[in-house]
């Protein structure tokens, strides 16, 4: 059994890049304040973070219809 949850979050419109990558830092911080970590960081070229990993029973602290969210990222649970 896997120690850990694996997520991927994208930026869904069309961002400023300052504006992509304050969205994203914030998903960052959001990430390691539930206990997680950022394995893959494309933010700051592609709008996404590659991976992060959340330990079991942790549930993803992104949440896609949060109002600083909402219409602009999505977030997949990889396994």
């Amino acid at each position: 059994m896997a120690s850990e949850d694996f997520y991927q979050s994208n930026v869904t419109v069309n961002l400023s890049p300052d504006e992509q990558s304050v969205l994203m830092d914030h998903c960052k911080e959001l990430v390691i304040k539930a206990g997680g970590t950022v394995r893959e960081d494309m933010s700051r070229f592609f709008g996404y973070i590659g991976r992060f990993t959340l330990p079991n029973g942790v549930e993803n602290p992104i949440k896609d219809d949060d109002e600083k969210f909402k219409g602009k990222i999505c977030t997949y649970f990889l396994g």
